[in-house]
């Protein structure tokens, strides 16, 4: 039966054509049209005036996807069918598969139920899809997103979704009880809640992106964030160094380094920079006059990038010691290059000693190590220079928004998740409770154990 201008009503099989609203959005679909749809709403359906009953529209999101739909009614049941996405499929396909799909429900029919039929036999299993078709874009493909994000793709797949038996599952099998059983493995297990949100992520990308690509018709990966909102926090163990342990670390930075290193990491106690945020600091990203510090870019798995969430773009206060040391280390490096006959010193803030960015690996792994050893203090990981920064403040009773701020967190939510056990039970002169050199005498003498 060849589907033309169906009436609204089927007597046979009781199906019902859903037609054209007097105030939804229409227009006759054109190749021009289609290009230049656009909403300010989260989506809009801009339902064909060139197709017999109106049940073909084409939806618009705000972001610019747009994507071919029928609407339509099964056994009493409205039943939206998504025909493809644009440009992926050309209107007179999707009008095509749009008159195909009516004339299976005349005949009785659902279409998506057809569908899915069709496709059970050639549904990949998960493995399948993420070797064969999300790994090679995701991971493999330098440009498709950060270095960071391939990594942390191949590190939630490769680690962990690859070795359970959901891999072994067609996509179209796998329902919600199945990621929340995984997910009961995980906390049951001790997987910190970082752990498992990072996984979660990574299997909503890849059903997302199924969904897109017409392997399945919906997601199962939905609101599954209350099953794990009580796992252990990852930094529970975070183990940030006093006021005094400061002053012991930067007294002896100072001394075994007092040319290059100890700046570095004056700036990483009294900003609470990530280490990438450090690196990538250049002498125009400082205004002395204001006494603040621009972070306008993070370098990170190998690559540049400007700072990933919005907050991470942000303003960060100088203490006036800093802010002084900085300057004398500017001094410095201008000495420095000008004997080794360059009129200009390098963009960074912290170079190496041909004038590129420092290699903190290396970093990390001598001067750092040496300087708590020397110092007789117990050893932390370099990020833990930033938790010192935040710990401190808060211990200080500074407010916990401005250290937010600082820090660059996307929420306040996330710095009291970070940092729950040190909160006590305007701004930038607070970042003058930040131990220095020159404060050493006064805080050992109000500080000293009895």
């Amino acid at each position: 039966m060849v589907y033309q201008n169906v009436s609204s009503h089927c007597m046979f099989c009781g199906t019902y054509m859903a037609p054209i609203r007097s105030r939804m959005a229409k227009r006759k679909l054109t190749q021009f049209s289609i290009e230049n749809a656009k909403t300010k709403k989260v989506q809009e359906d801009f339902y064909d005036t060139g197709f017999s009953d109106g049940s073909f529209a084409l939806r618009v999101t705000s972001g610019g996807r747009k994507s071919f739909i029928l609407f339509y009614r099964h056994k009493g049941q409205k039943r939206r069918m998504t025909l493809g996405t644009y440009p992926s499929i050309s209107l007179a396909k999707a009008r095509k598969k749009a008159r195909d799909a009516l004339n299976q429900v005349f005949d009785g029919m659902d279409p998506i139920k057809q569908k899915l039929k069709s496709r059970t036999e050639v549904t990949p299993t998960l493995r399948g899809y993420y070797t064969a078709e999300f790994e090679k874009v995701y991971v493999r493909n330098i440009g498709a997103v950060r270095n960071s994000t391939r990594d942390h793709y191949r590190w939630a797949f490769e680690t962990h979704i690859l070795k359970t038996r959901l891999s072994k599952m067609r996509l179209d099998e796998i329902k919600k009880i199945d990621l929340e059983n995984y997910i009961a493995e995980l906390v049951a297990r001790g997987y910190a809640k970082e752990t498992i949100a990072g996984i979660v992520k990574s299997l909503r990308k890849i059903f997302n992106w199924a969904v897109e690509h017409e392997i399945i018709t919906k997601s199962p990966v939905k609101k599954l964030g209350h099953l794990y909102s009580q796992a252990p926090v990852k930094n529970e163990d975070i183990d940030p160094y006093s006021q005094e342990e400061v002053l012991s670390f930067l007294s002896t930075a100072k001394t075994l380094y007092p040319d290059d290193y100890y700046f570095l990491f004056l700036t990483s106690i009294h900003t609470g920079l990530r280490e990438g945020e450090i690196k990538a600091l250049k002498w125009d990203d400082l205004d002395f006059d204001n006494k603040r510090i621009q972070i306008r870019r993070n370098y990170s798995h190998g690559q540049m990038n400007p700072p990933k969430t919005k907050r991470g773009k942000r303003l960060v206060d100088m203490s006036d010691f800093l802010l002084t040391e900085l300057q004398r280390w500017k001094t410095k490096l201008k000495e420095h290059w000008l004997a080794k006959g360059h009129n200009e010193i390098p963009e960074w803030v912290f170079p190496n000693k041909v004038g590129k960015m420092t290699d903190t690996h290396n970093l990390k792994n001598r001067q750092f190590k040496k300087i708590i050893q020397k110092a007789g203090l117990h050893s932390i990981p370099f990020h833990c220079l930033r938790d010192t920064f935040a710990t401190l403040l808060l211990m200080a009773n500074v407010p916990l928004t401005y250290i937010s701020e600082q820090l660059g967190h996307r929420d306040p939510r996330v710095t009291v998740e970070h940092y729950a056990k040190w909160l006590p039970g305007s701004n930038r002169e607070a970042m003058n409770a930040l131990p220095s050199l020159e404060r050493a005498m006064s805080l050992s003498g109000r500080h000293r154990t009895p």
